[in-house]
């Protein structure tokens, strides 16, 4: 089964997603530190904090903690294996430019337009047209090298 395009988009996109999902975590936990840190009583055991409240919200705050850790690292590596593919990928240094900016360092079209367009004219409709070149010529490199094939197909 060859790679396809929309395979290689898929896969570049799940970084987002990955990166996404963490910020959901991170977001949980801190919103779970600060009910926590809000509620005083229950925190430092106070009279009247409820020892029980304070150990489940402890508990629980770890449990987030634990949860918020994994995530990181399970983003990371993903991440890791993006930055190899789009750095070992034999294709045109422009295209890498943009799948980099896209999709490692999160840019909006937009700000890409705007910083390539410093080099190149270039229009939004000419930069998507060149995005899928990018991930044409991604396609056309795993299938011609099997890098990267796994990954790819299991994003």
């Amino acid at each position: 089964m060859g790679v396809s395009a929309e395979s290689v988009k898929s896969f570049l996109e799940s970084a987002l997603l990955f990166s996404s999902l963490s910020e959901d975590q991170r977001n949980k936990y801190l919103s779970m530190y600060e009910a926590a840190t809000k509620t005083t009583t229950a925190i430092t055991g106070m009279p009247g904090g409820g020892g029980s409240d304070r150990n489940a919200t402890l508990a629980n705050l770890g449990d987030a903690e634990t949860s918020l850790h994994r995530w990181e690292e399970i983003v990371e590596k993903k991440r890791e294996v993006i930055k190899s593919f789009i750095r070992d990928a034999e294709i045109d240094p422009y295209y890498k430019d943009i799948l980099w900016r896209r999709y490692i360092m999160g840019t909006s079209w937009d700000m890409i337009l705007l910083i390539l367009r410093d080099k190149q004219e270039l229009s939004q409709r000419k930069l998507f047209y060149d995005h899928n070149k990018a991930l044409e010529a991604c396609a056309a490199w795993v299938n011609e090298t099997g890098k990267y094939k796994e990954e790819v197909l299991n994003k």
